[in-house]
């Protein structure tokens, strides 16, 4: 009877290999830093949207409550409520709401672009 031997992918080899040196790196007590390279990466909070901002935003991309809901992947009850004051984005609809803000048309444009329809706004 043939016996099936382990052989590990490409990609395999690689990650024991690096936990291996992570392994050596850690136990030797230097600075990771001496043997690894170490990116620190600063990643802002996502802006503050009130009741007024998130309307001020929507109005200025010119649709609806509906259609806003639909661009954010959120209920329209949700948009409601923001919009109200009764409840306020969460961070990752805030980060959304983020990109929208730069440049709020053209943000609208790309999104209908792959609908085939025509954005309302210039």
């Amino acid at each position: 009877m043939k016996t099936k031997t382990k052989t590990r992918s490409g990609i395999g080899s690689r990650l024991v290999a690096a936990l291996t040196e992570v392994r050596y790196v850690l136990a030797s007590g230097d600075p990771v830093e001496k043997h690894l390279v170490v990116r620190v990466v600063e990643i802002p909070d996502p802006g503050v949207y009130t009741a007024k901002t998130v309307r001020k935003l929507r109005n200025q991309l010119g649709i609806s409550q509906a259609v806003f809901a639909r661009l954010l992947g959120v209920s329209t009850e949700l948009v409601e409520h923001w919009e109200q004051g009764v409840t306020t984005p969460r961070p990752i609809a805030r980060r959304l709401l983020d990109e929208i803000a730069i440049d709020p048309a053209a943000y609208l444009r790309r999104q209908l672009a792959g609908s085939g329809k025509r954005a309302a706004v210039a």
